[in-house]
C-alpha cells in the first residue's frame, strides 16, 4: 500500500545526534488525521547514496524535508535523489532553513513547495487536499496559508499563518517513528516553543519561526510525553530542551510536584536550560531537586560586560556568577556554555570569560565559537561593520566546536581563541575528574589506565 507521507531529515553534515522532534510532532499529527506516515532520519546512513535505497522501502505521495541551514547542501541534494526516484512525488521544505530563506529554497528545482514557521496545520491542510484532489494544490486552486508553491514555474506565495497558539491541542509527537539509535540512556523533550528574550545570534530569526508568543505544553501534556518515553524505552536521563525552561515557574513547580507524585524521579534524572536573569526561586530550585534534576545548564555566553552587551544577552557577568553560585548551593551539576569570538573580543575580555569559569567552576563546559546566524541581528550587525568572513562555507561556519575557520574577522588570532577554549576546558576537565575522584576513589585506577594508554 503506497505511504502517503515520507518525513526526511537530512542530517549528514552534522553527527550531533539530536532527535529531530519537529518531525515527530508533525508525524504524530498526521497520524491523529489518519494519513500514514514514516520518518527517514539520515543521521545514521553513512552517505546521501544510501537514501536510494531507503526510498525503494517506501512508495509515497508527498515527502517533508526539515532541515536548518548547515543542512541545506544535502537537502538539496535528497530532493534531487526523489525526484530522479519518484518525478511525480510533491516535495516540501520546512523547518528553520526554508522559513527563513524562502527564495532561494524555492530556487531549487526539485522543491515544489515550503512551508513558513511552525508546520502542523499548514502540512496537514497541504496533505489532506492534495491525497484528496491533488491538481488543486498544485495549481493552487486550494490556497493554503502558510504555504508557498511553484505553479507553472511562478512563485505563489499564499497568506502566512498565524502562529499556533495552543500545544495542547496537538497530538503527541510520534517518538515510536523515530530511530531506536536515538533511545539509549538519555532522551531530549521539548515542552514550550519560543523565548521572549533578544539574544542578537538568535532573535529575530527565532520569531519568525514560532512568533513572538511564547507557548507552553500544560503540566499535564509534559508528563504524558514523559511517561510515553520512559514506558517504552530504557531511557533514565531526560533532557528538556526548552530555551526558557524555568520562565514560568508555577508550570514547572506542577511538574515537578507531579513528576514527584507519579514516582518517576525515581525513574530517571533531568536536566534543564535556564538563563542567569531571572533566576529561578530558591523555592522552585529546591522542588526541582526533590524531582531529581541534576544537572542545569546556563547560557553564560561570556564572563565580559562588553561582549554580553554585545550579544544581547539581558544579563551581566555579575549575573552569571551569582546564577552559578546559587546552583551549586542547591545541589545542581552546572553546564555553562561559553562564546568566544565575538566581534568585539579581546585578549582582556578572554581573561574575564577565564576568571568567570574559575568562580563557577562548573561540572561541565561547552565553548563555542560565536556564529552570525542567517537572518539574525547578529548577523547583520556583522555585515554592516563588514567583519563577516565571506570565503567560510555554511557547512565550516555551522560547526561551533571546530575553531578550523572563523565566521567573524577579528582583531585578536585564531591562535589566541583555542589558547583560552582549551584553557577552560582542561580546567573544567580536571575538576571533574577530582570530583569524581573524590565521590569514589576507586575512579583513580580508570583515570589512571586512560593516562597511561593516551601516552602510550
Amino acid at each position: 500500500m503506497p505511504l502517503d507521507v515520507l518525513l526526511i531529515y537530512p542530517n549528514f553534515t552534522s553527527k550531533s545526534l539530536h532527535p529531530p522532534l519537529g518531525l515527530a510532532y508533525l508525524a504524530g499529527e498526521l497520524l491523529k488525521n489518519n494519513i500514514s506516515v514514516k520518518i527517514l532520519d539520515c543521521s545514521f546512513l553513512t552517505s546521501i547514496e544510501e537514501v536510494k535505497e531507503k526510498l525503494k522501502q517506501f512508495n509515497p505521495s508527498v515527502v517533508g524535508l526539515s532541515f536548518l541551514s548547515p543542512m541545506k547542501e544535502d537537502a538539496y541534494k535528497v530532493a534531487e535523489i526523489i525526484k530522479n526516484t519518484y518525478k511525480q512525488v510533491l516535495v516540501v521544505a520546512g523547518g528553520p532553513h526554508p522559513t527563513v530563506f524562502r527564495d532561494d529554497c524555492l530556487k531549487n528545482e526539485n522543491i515544489n513547495a515550503i512551508i513558513i514557521g511552525e508546520g502542523e496545520i499548514t502540512f496537514i491542510d497541504l496533505v489532506k487536499n492534495y491525497i484528496k484532489k491533488k491538481e488543486d494544490v498544485l495549481n493552487n486552486r486550494v490556497k493554503i496559508p502558510g504555504l508557498y508553491i511553484k505553479v507553472g514555474g511562478q512563485i505563489i506565495k499564499n497568506e502566512l499563518r498565524q502562529p499556533i497558539s495552543d500545544l495542547n491541542s496537538y497530538a503527541l509527537p510520534a517518538y515510536e517513528l523515530l530511530p531506536r539509535q536515538y533511545f539509549g540512556s538519555r532522551f531530549s523533550i521539548i515542552t514550550s516553543r519560543g523565548c521572549p528574550f533578544l539574544c542578537a545570534y538568535c532573535q529575530p530569526t527565532q520569531k519568525m519561526i514560532f512568533g513572538n508568543k511564547l507557548k507552553f505544553d500544560s503540566a499535564q501534556r509534559v508528563m504524558a510525553k514523559l511517561n510515553k518515553i520512559i514506558n517504552n524505552s530504557k531511557v533514565t536521563y531526560i533532557m528538556f530542551e526548552d530555551d526558557t525552561f524555568t520562565i514560568d515557574e508555577n508550570r514547572v513547580a506542577e511538574i515537578c510536584d507531579n513528576i514527584i507524585k507519579e514516582g518517576i524521579n525515581k525513574k530517571v534524572h533531568s536536566r534543564c536550560h535556564i538563563r542567569a536573569r531571572p533566576l529561578p526561586s530558591e523555592d522552585l530550585l529546591k522542588k526541582m531537586r526533590q524531582a531529581n534534576f541534576t544537572n542545569i545548564s546556563v547560557g553564560f555566553e561570556s564572563g565580559s560586560d562588553v561582549i554580553l552587551k554585545e550579544l544581547n544577552k539581558g544579563t551581566s557577568a555579575q549575573d552569571n556568577i551569582k546564577a552559578g553560585q546559587m546552583l551549586k548551593k542547591f545541589g545542581f551539576k552546572v553546564f555553562a556554555y561559553i562564546m568566544i569570538g565575538a566581534p568585539s573580543e579581546t585578549k582582556d575580555t578572554l581573561v574575564e570569560t577565564w576568571q568567570l569559569i574559575k568562580k563557577i567552576k562548573p561540572f561541565e563546559v561547552r565553548v563555542s565559537i560565536v556564529t552570525p546566524l542567517p537572518g539574525t541581528a547578529l548577523e547583520k550587525y556583522c555585515q554592516e561593520k563588514n567583519i563577516l568572513n565571506k570565503k567560510i562555507t555554511d557547512q565550516e561556519k555551522y560547526h561551533y566546536d571546530s575553531f578550523e575557520k572563523l565566521p567573524i574577522k577579528l582583531a585578536i588570532s585564531k591562535e589566541l581563541l583555542l589558547k583560552y577554549k582549551k584553557k577552560i576546558e582542561n580546567y573544567v576537565k580536571y575538576r571533574r575528574v577530582m570530583t569524581k575522584v573524590k565521590e569514589d576513589p576507586r575512579q583513580i585506577l580508570t583515570y589512571s589506565k586512560r593516562l597511561i594508554k593516551k601516552f602510550i
